[in-house]
């Protein structure tokens, strides 16, 4: 090989080396083109997805804030509510302890016999089941929906012109009331069909 063919095989490949390195670096510039496209898309993304949570982290700012308004509020009508009980409870208290002056102080020989007389253990319980089924614990306990279940209104009597609740028997007349005893004997039987 003569000198002009080295140095022509030489330019060759110098092009040939050129064009290699000119194509790579044009495919290079196209795929960090393409990655430069791609980080600007994610870029928007990322930002609505940024501008979203701003406007959600906003509105649970705004929520926890009227939260805890109305806690505050809350909390202010508990503390209402259990001083008005604790003042209710003192009255109780103060109005019990004048209704036991009252019974210890009384001459009359009837107040004296009926504050010693024993109430019967049928009307206390009686009493007792009304005012534990009056609880909104207990409104699911068999004994008070039972209860409520035999409540009704009392007939009108359709011979009345006054309108006022008269029970009627067959007869058309008002029954008797019943004496004490057998109200007495009437009540344990209601309670033990209970």
């Amino acid at each position: 090989m003569n000198p002009s063919q080295i140095i022509s095989t030489v330019q060759w490949l110098f092009l040939s080396l050129a064009l290699v390195t000119i194509g790579l670096m044009y495919h290079q510039q196209q795929s960090t083109k393409s990655q430069l496209t791609q980080a600007l898309t994610d870029n928007a993304a990322l930002k609505q997805s940024a501008d979203t949570l701003a406007v959600w982290l906003q509105d649970a700012n705004v929520e926890r804030i009227a939260l805890k308004d109305e806690g505050e509020t809350l909390a202010l009508q508990v503390q209402t509510v259990e001083q008005q009980k604790a003042a209710l409870a003192n009255r109780n208290q103060d109005l019990n302890h004048q209704l036991t002056q009252l019974l210890e102080d009384a001459q009359d020989e009837q107040t004296q016999t009926w504050r010693v007389a024993s109430v019967p253990n049928d009307v206390v319980r009686v009493f007792d089941n009304a005012a534990r089924c009056a609880l909104r614990a207990y409104l699911q306990d068999p004994i008070c929906v039972a209860a409520r279940s035999t409540d009704a209104r009392v007939q009108r009597h359709s011979g009345t012109a006054t309108g006022i609740a008269v029970p009627a028997n067959p007869e058309g007349t008002v029954p008797i009331q019943p004496t004490a005893q057998q109200s007495r004997v009437s009540g344990a039987n209601a309670l033990a069909t209970h």
